[in-house]
């Protein structure tokens, strides 16, 4: 017998019931993990690698303990504080990532590039 050649590996969500509103679909296969609402019927969970053999999927339904919060981000601030009620809080902090930012745009240079006027 062939022996199957592992490639990327697609779940759909096909539909849900009894499921609380704004409950969230997880799929965890091997080391990623895939999340969204349950209300997305057609939501399609994309993975880098299927199983060649039998592997356990870990699914889990999410839902809110406490309603959403928005917050002002301040570039300019490092550490920040989300309270969700007196006793529910998670301290955060950021800081730029250089890797994830993008290079400025020479549009000038783009321009002479093609001949533009």
């Amino acid at each position: 017998a062939g022996r199957r050649r592992a490639t990327a590996m697609e779940v759909v969500l096909l539909g849900s019931e009894g499921l609380p509103p704004g409950a969230l679909l997880s799929l965890k296969w091997g080391d990623m993990k895939r999340q969204a609402p349950v209300s997305q019927t057609g939501q399609q969970f994309r993975f880098n690698d299927s199983a060649t053999h039998p592997m356990q999927m870990k699914v889990e339904v999410l839902t809110p303990m406490v309603p959403a919060q928005m917050v002002q981000i301040d570039p300019a601030q490092e550490m920040f504080e989300v309270a969700f009620d007196p006793k529910m809080k998670v301290r955060l902090s950021q800081r730029p990532v250089a890797e994830l930012q993008r290079a400025p745009v020479d549009i000038k240079g783009a321009a002479d590039g093609k001949g533009l006027p």
